[in-house]
């Protein structure tokens, strides 16, 4: 095999690493949930009345980051810059 085309066949893997996609704005609205998560449980609850009589459900997410004791602000960071390559350029909005 002749040395050039060694060569681009070694590089090609590298082409798949090129920048994201995503703007710096939506990961950091990504992030931020993500941060919340680590911050503690997160969930809803929805109390309701329809035509068959009263409604009522819940959700309770707890993340693997919480469990782990992760720092809500490292993991904000962490994910934005995962996700775009740079640093945040505001705090996380927890």
């Amino acid at each position: 095999m002749k040395p050039t085309v060694l060569i681009l066949a070694a590089m090609a893997p590298l082409a798949a690493c090129t920048g994201s996609s995503m703007t710096i704005e939506q990961a950091h609205k990504l992030c931020d949930e993500r941060a919340r998560e680590a911050a503690g449980p997160t969930g809803t609850v929805f109390f309701g009345v329809s035509n068959t009589g009263p409604v009522a459900s819940a959700e309770v997410n707890i993340s693997s980051n919480y469990l782990r004791g992760l720092d809500p602000a490292q993991v904000f960071d962490d994910c934005v810059f995962d996700l775009t390559g740079q640093g945040p350029v505001r705090p996380p909005n927890l």
